[in-house]
C-alpha cells in the first residue's frame, strides 16, 4: 500500500463567545489606531478620519458583539470601547447613542479598580448630557467624578472636569461662577503641563470675556487658544476659535473678516471630516451673509448645512439648520415663512427631547407671531419657552424670556404684569452678569415712570 499523503485534518469549532471575542477585539484594535490618528493632526488626522468610516459598522457591532460576551472580559471590552476611542467617538456619534456607550460601560466598571475608567466615563457623560441641555445631569456627572478625580489623585483629570463644569456654568447664564471654575482648570492645566487643556480652558475665559462685553480681552484669549491648538495639533478647537474669532467679529460690524475666520474653520472641519463642525460653519457663514445682504448666498449655506445635517442623520443639527432658515426669512421680513421653519424645528426638538432648542424655537415663534401683531399668541409661546428654562435652570434664556413677555405686557397695557416680569430678568441678570441690563433696567424705568 501506498503511504498516505497528509493526516486527517481536524476541524476545530469556534464558539460564538470566542468568535464576538474576536470580533470585538480586532475591531477595538482598528477604533485605537484610527483615534491616535485623529489626535495627531495634519494628515493624520485624515487618516484615522477615513479609517474611522471605512469600518464604522464593524466598530459599532464590535461594541455589540463585546455587551453578549458571556464571562467577565465582557465589561473590560465595554469600559475600552469609548476610552480608547474617546476624542474620534465624541465627534462622530449622535450624543444619545454616545449616552448609550457610555452607560453601558459605566456599568460594567463595577470593581473597586475601575474607579479611573468611571472618572473618564462620568466626564463624558457629562459632555454628552450638556450637548442635549439636560444641564442638571450633565453637573451632577461632572461633581461626581471631580469627586473620583481627587480620590484616585489625578490633577489632570481634575482639571478637565473641572473645565467641563465651568462649560455648564456658561451655558446655564451662571456667568461669573464660569469664570471661578475655568480659572480654577487652567491653573491646573499650567500646574500639570497639560498645553491641549490649557488652550481650551483659555478660548472658554474668551467666550466669558465675550459675553461680558469686554471684547477686546475675548480676542486675547481667543487667539492665544488658537495658537496653542495649532501647535498640538489639536485641528478641532483650531476650528472652534477660529468660529469665536469669526462671531466676534461679527459682533463688531467687521463681516468682512467674519467671513474670512469661518472660511478658514470651514477648511480646517473638512479636512479633519468634521461633518457636524462644517455643517455650522456653513450656518454661520449664512448669517453673516445676511447681514451683507448676500441673500441668496445665505440660503445657499443654510441649505446646505440643512443637507449635511440630513446626510449624517443628524436630527439635532437638522432642527438647528431649519431655524436658522427660519431667522434668515425673518430678517427678510418673510414671517409666515420663518413660521413655517420655526415649527420644523421645533417638531425635532420635541422629537429628539431637546429641551434647549425647544425653548429657542418656542421663543423664535414669540417674535415672529409679535411682528405679525398676534400679541396673543406670541406671549403663548413665550410663556411655554420661560417654562423649559426656568426647568433647565438656563439663567440666560429664562432672562431673556422674562424680558420679552415684559414687552409684550406693555404692548397690551398690562402695565403691573409688565413691571414685574422685567424686574424678574433684570434681578436674574444682575445675578450673574449676563449682558442685557441696561435695555432691561431701561424697561424697568420707563414702566415705573408712568
Amino acid at each position: 500500500m501506498g503511504k498516505a499523503i497528509g493526516g486527517v485534518k481536524h476541524l476545530f469549532m469556534i464558539s460564538l463567545n470566542d468568535a464576538r471575542f474576536r470580533h470585538a477585539m480586532c475591531y477595538l484594535n482598528v477604533l485605537e489606531t484610527a483615534n491616535g490618528l485623529f489626535r495627531k493632526g495634519g494628515e493624520s488626522t485624515r487618516d484615522g478620519n477615513a479609517l474611522f468610516d471605512q469600518n464604522w459598522q464593524n466598530i459599532e457591532k464590535g461594541q455589540v458583539q463585546a455587551s453578549l460576551i458571556r464571562d467577565g472580559i465582557a465589561g473590560d471590552l465595554l469600559k475600552k470601547y469609548p476610552e480608547i476611542g474617546v476624542h474620534i467617538l465624541t465627534m462622530k456619534l449622535h450624543p444619545k447613542q454616545w449616552i448609550n456607550w457610555l452607560e453601558v460601560a459605566l456599568d460594567a466598571a463595577d470593581k473597586p479598580e475601575d474607579i479611573r475608567s468611571s472618572t473618564i466615563m462620568l466626564g463624558n457623560l457629562g459632555i454628552a448630557y450638556d450637548e442635549l441641555g439636560l444641564f442638571k445631569k450633565a453637573i451632577k456627572c461632572y461633581e461626581e467624578a471631580i469627586k473620583a478625580d481627587k480620590k484616585i489623585g489625578s490633577l489632570k483629570a481634575e482639571g478637565v472636569d473641572v473645565g467641563n463644569l465651568a462649560s455648564v456654568y456658561f451655558e446655564t447664564g451662571e456667568i461669573r461662577k464660569a469664570l471661578r471654575y475655568f480659572e480654577k482648570a487652567l491653573a491646573i492645566a499650567e500646574k500639570v503641563h497639560d498645553q491641549w487643556s490649557k488652550g481650551v480652558h483659555l478660548g472658554n475665559i474668551g467666550n466669558v470675556y465675550e459675553l461680558l462685553g469686554k471684547i477686546e480681552k475675548a480676542i486675547g484669549f481667543y487667539k492665544k487658544a488658537l495658537r496653542i491648538s495649532r501647535q498640538v495639533g489639536d485641528r478641532r478647537n483650531e476650528a472652534a476659535w477660529l468660529g469665536n474669532l469669526a462671531n466676534i467679529s461679527a459682533d463688531l460690524g467687521k463681516y468682512r473678516t467674519s467671513v474670512r475666520y469661518y472660511k478658514k474653520a470651514l477648511i480646517v472641519d473638512r479636512d479633519i471630516g468634521d461633518r457636524l463642525g462644517e455643517g455650522a460653519d456653513l450656518g454661520n457663514l449664512g448669517t453673516i451673509y445676511v447681514e451683507l445682504g448676500k441673500t441668496q448666498l445665505a440660503i445657499d449655506c443654510h441649505s446646505a448645512a440643512l443637507y449635511i445635517a440630513k446626510e449624517t442623520g443628524n436630527s439635532r443639527d437638522e432642527g438647528i439648520q431649519l431655524g436658522n432658515l427660519g431667522l434668515t426669512y425673518a430678517k427678510l421680513g418673510q414671517i409666515p415663512v420663518a413660521v413655517n421653519f420655526f415649527r420644523q424645528a421645533l417638531q425635532i426638538a420635541r422629537e429628539t427631547g431637546d429641551r434647549l432648542f425647544e425653548s429657542s424655537w418656542l421663543s423664535s415663534l414669540a417674535e415672529a407671531y409679535a411682528t405679525m401683531g398676534n400679541t396673543g399668541s406670541a406671549i403663548t409661546y413665550y410663556q411655554k419657552a420661560l417654562s423649559i428654562s426656568t426647568q433647565l435652570g438656563d439663567r440666560q434664556n429664562q432672562a431673556n424670556h422674562l424680558y420679552g413677555l415684559g414687552r409684550l405686557y406693555q404692548k397690551t397695557g398690562d402695565r403691573k404684569m409688565a413691571l414685574k416680569l422685567s424686574k424678574r430678568a433684570l434681578k436674574i441678570l444682575e445675578d450673574t452678569g449676563l449682558p442685557l441690563v441696561k435695555q432691561v433696567k431701561d424697561q424697568v424705568r420707563e414702566l415705573s415712570l408712568r
